[in-house]
């Protein structure tokens, strides 16, 4: 589409991240098929698994809100999904 940053140029991510691209972008081609909650979802999952639970520091990394990630953790235990307590030691994520 016209007037649209093409994907090689990165030119709609933050500079920091334009280094990393070709990184990301293979990440994200093996996301292709999933829906964006169920991405967001492991993400934020996996994200509080490497912080020992942390929902302070696993929401200042990714971005979000401290309330944002605690509606996230409510609505993901309400569909079963175990997640860390905060101080848990890292585990195995294979849900």
């Amino acid at each position: 589409m016209p007037g649209l940053p093409s994907a090689s140029t990165a030119q709609h991510l933050p500079p920091p991240w334009r280094a990393d691209l070709p990184q990301l972008t293979t990440v994200v081609r093996g996301l292709v098929g999933y829906t964006v909650e169920e991405v967001e979802r492991e993400l934020i999952f996996h994200t509080l698994c490497y912080y020992h639970g942390s929902r302070t520091r696993s929401a200042r990394v990714l971005g979000i809100s401290i309330r944002c990630m605690r509606n996230k953790i409510h609505e993901f235990e309400d569909l079963g999904i175990a997640v860390p307590a905060p101080g848990e030691p890292r585990v195995r994520v294979g849900h």
